[in-house]
């Protein structure tokens, strides 16, 4: 093997080394500070953190469509409580695009907590056992709270799919 050679393989293992390193980093349970740059829907927000732009997904729950009722007031909220501000994450999963799926904290506050309380929020049980959420969207309900005040209020989820057949 010439220097060359030599040379580009041991660039290669460091590059790999160095990205490696960088996934570890972000991996689930991995917790960091960022600055909230904006605030894409009532559950998805992009944060600055070391030089990068990521997209981040509020874990366990969905927020009203833009196009639904109490959605663009999620989006109010969430960019009132938010935009401009210090915030930390702590990463839970990985959507299949990449986006980051975490818990965004705020204040010493959980934003998917806060989103739940106000109404302004569904606990998506499919995606984790989270019982402070289900039991906060329990009292929102009774309550009548942000978009339980609807007769049949209308899960993203549905809303979503609804439109895919139209």
């Amino acid at each position: 093997m010439n220097r060359k050679d030599y040379s580009m393989k041991k660039q290669s293992f460091i590059f790999g080394l160095i990205l490696i390193l960088g996934l570890v980093s972000l991996s689930r349970g991995a917790v960091f500070k960022g600055w909230c740059v904006k605030v894409l829907e009532g559950d998805t927000v992009v944060v600055y953190v070391n030089k990068k732009m990521l997209k981040i997904r509020l874990a366990y729950i969905d927020c009203p469509e833009s196009d639904q009722p109490f959605g663009p007031e999620s989006i109010q909220f969430v960019t009132s409580l938010m935009l401009k501000k210090k915030v930390q994450v702590e990463i839970e999963s990985y959507a299949e695009d990449g986006v980051v799926i975490g818990r965004v904290i705020i204040n010493n506050q959980d934003l998917s907590m806060t989103l739940v309380e106000a109404g302004l929020a569904w606990y998506y049980k499919d995606h984790g056992t989270e019982r402070y959420l289900a039991k906060a969207q329990r009292k929102a309900k009774r309550n009548k709270i942000g978009l339980w005040v609807q007769k049949k209020p209308v899960a993203p989820w549905s809303h979503r799919e609804q439109k895919q057949k139209q």
